[in-house]
Parts: C-alpha cells; sequence; structure tokens
C-alpha cells in the first residue's frame, strides 16, 4: 500500500511543479528552460518501468485516476505553452 502513497505523491508533485512552472514561465520566457525541462521529467516518469508497474496496479483507484487526469490536463497546458513560446523565437 506505500508504494501507491509513494505513486500519488509523485503524480500530485509532477502536476504542482508543471503548474507552477507555466506560470513562472509566462512571467518570465527564460523559464520556458525549466518547464521543458520538467517535462522531458515528465516523459521519464511515465516510460520508467517501476512508475508503469505502479501504473497497472493502481490505475483503477479512484485518486490516482483523479490526479493522473490533472497531471494529464496541466502537461498539456504547459506543452501548448512552451510549443507557443519555441514559434515565437523561431520566427524573424
Amino acid at each position: 500500500m506505500k508504494e501507491k502513497y509513494q505513486f500519488l505523491l509523485s503524480l500530485k508533485l509532477l502536476e504542482y511543479e508543471i503548474k507552477e512552472l507555466t506560470v513562472y514561465a509566462k512571467e518570465c520566457s527564460t523559464c520556458f528552460e525549466l518547464l521543458k525541462r520538467k517535462l522531458d521529467d515528465l516523459c521519464q516518469f511515465m516510460t520508467c518501468e517501476e512508475n508503469l508497474k505502479q501504473w497497472s496496479l493502481w490505475e483503477n483507484h479512484r485518486e490516482i485516476k483523479e490526479h493522473s487526469a490533472k497531471l494529464r490536463e496541466t502537461s498539456t497546458e504547459a506543452l501548448c505553452d512552451l510549443e507557443k513560446y519555441q514559434l515565437n523565437i523561431s520566427l524573424p
């Protein structure tokens, strides 16, 4: 059971950090690099074998579903903002 709560905490922390970095990046464009690194961390988290095992164990648990959905929404918004930023800096 301890693993479930460690996994849940990881989801919550990633969601919080991505959300905060998205806000920071909108205020200070140099924070987009921090946001990009955190999104890369999320990709590593999602492909980590241990996390995949935890997901298969707990994916139907209400809290895990709830927080993974929040993380999905937050990361999608962050990625869109990052793409807009990258497009803007690449335009002449």
